[in-house]
């Protein structure tokens, strides 16, 4: 073989013996270390199966944050635990704990991101402070649940006829905090007023001197008597008075 050629084949071993080298590195790995892809993989079926269970009837999705391919983690010999970290069900940012007691025990947190979306109530116009809610102010759409916290509501059913209790936008989803109860009485209303004891309701008409909701307590007028009194409201335009 002439001399020019024998750099050219020195370069190829050393190419193949590299090549050899590392596949073998590789199947190491493989048996000796476990495989982060598959790990990440594992952590996202952990957080579809619990999100799941929560809310079986959203569509939710996982991302689980990229691990550092150089981490070296022991083969697992037994079944993995995976447990979402603290109170974080609620959360778009969630952080798993994926522990193996195995022969070699270790532990390590994977962060995830996770979107639910369901069907929530939200306004179709904008909508101002006192206004009572109709079928046609509202109207069930998808919204990511993950940031909304807390109150949001999913059944329309919910809101119709409520007060709402701050300005709202057109598409905002509303909250439970958001509404509250109409008023049952006005000020100013022409009222029945019931007192009675022992089995006897007298019922005469009165004024009301205030608004109020069923169960608050206002005072009304009687029409006949003039006297102003404390009654309960029990209904629109019905109060309930001690004798």
């Amino acid at each position: 073989m002439s001399g020019h050629h024998l750099p050219h084949l020195r370069s190829f071993i050393i190419a193949l013996l590299t090549a050899c080298l590392s596949l073998a590195t590789q199947a190491d790995d493989s048996s000796t270390f476990e495989d982060i892809q598959e790990l990440r993989a594992q952590v996202g079926s952990a957080l579809e199966f619990e999100f799941g269970n929560i809310n079986p009837d959203a569509d939710i999705n996982i991302s689980v944050s990229q691990l550092d391919s150089r981490l070296k983690l022991a083969k697992c010999t037994l079944a993995k635990d995976f447990k979402i970290n603290g109170t974080q069900r609620r959360t778009r940012n969630v952080s798993v704990r994926v522990s193996c007691n195995g022969d070699s025990p270790w532990s390590i947190f994977v962060p995830a991101q996770i979107e639910v979306f369901q069907d929530v109530v939200v306004t179709t116009r904008d909508i101002l402070k006192g206004e009572q809610l109709t079928d046609a102010d509202v109207m069930l759409a998808k919204r990511d649940t993950s940031n909304l916290g807390f109150g949001y509501v999913g059944e329309l059913s919910q809101l119709i006829g409520k007060e709402v209790t701050r300005n709202v936008p057109t598409g905002y989803a509303l909250r439970l905090a958001h509404v509250s109860e109409p008023n049952a009485v006005n000020r100013g209303d022409k009222i029945t007023i019931e007192a009675g004891s022992g089995g006897l309701i007298v019922a005469s008409t009165g004024i009301a001197m205030s608004d109020g909701k069923v169960g608050e307590q206002i005072t009304v007028k009687n029409a006949q008597s003039k006297r102003v009194i404390e009654a309960y409201v029990v209904a629109p335009g019905r109060v309930a008075a001690n004798l």
